[in-house]
């Protein structure tokens, strides 16, 4: 099983689901747009000793803050966007 991360295209949001690699979803969390795109993903471990739980941590931690810099460069994009109109 594998934590992955989704971002809605629709409203920005970042959802993770555990799923098999096989399997995808399809609808946001927030707002229920059809709208997800996969982003990064950390693996989950069957028996969570304290170093696989550290391990899986920092990397949560990493992929929240590439999360967060994704979502302020959306918010720009928008911003700009908004502008040219």
């Amino acid at each position: 099983m594998a934590l992955y991360y989704y971002i809605c295209k629709a409203c920005g949001e970042t959802s993770k689901f555990m799923h098999s690699s096989t399997e995808t979803k399809t609808d946001c969390k927030v707002c229920h747009s059809p709208a997800l795109e996969r982003d990064l993903s950390t693996f989950l471990f069957n028996k969570p000793d304290q170093s696989n739980v550290d391990e899986v941590t920092k990397r949560e931690r990493r992929i929240r803050n590439k999360i967060d810099m994704h979502k302020e460069e959306l918010e720009s994009f928008k911003a700009e966007e908004r502008k040219t109109k």
